[in-house]
C-alpha cells in the first residue's frame, strides 16, 4: 500500500504528539513540520522543519496537512496567514 504524503502544520509538544499517533497507522509519510519559529531543526526521528507558510505555499501542491498548534491564537493567526 502506498504511503500518502503529508506535513505538519506546527513544531511543538502537540506536533511531536500528533507525529507519533501518525507513525503507528502506517498510512502517512511525514515529510517535514512547517514553522516560523524553528525552520530547518529537527524535530523527531529525522524529521526536520522544512520552512514556514511561505515555503508550503511555494513548494507543495495537492498534499495532505494537519494542523497541530495547540495555541488558539497562534493556529489562528498561523491559518490566516497560511490561506488567506
Amino acid at each position: 500500500m502506498k504511503k500518502e504524503l503529508c506535513i505538519i502544520i506546527g513544531s511543538g509538544g502537540l506536533a511531536k504528539e500528533v507525529y507519533s499517533l501518525i507513525s503507528n497507522i502506517k498510512r502517512y509519510k511525514v515529510l517535514g513540520f512547517i514553522s516560523r519559529e524553528k525552520k530547518n531543526k529537527l524535530i523527531i526521528d529525522n524529521i526536520r522543519v522544512l520552512g514556514d507558510e511561505k515555503f508550503l505555499i511555494k513548494n507543495f501542491k495537492n498534499l495532505n496537512l494537519i494542523i497541530a498548534i495547540g495555541d488558539k491564537k497562534k493556529k489562528k493567526t498561523n491559518l490566516q496567514k497560511t490561506f488567506k
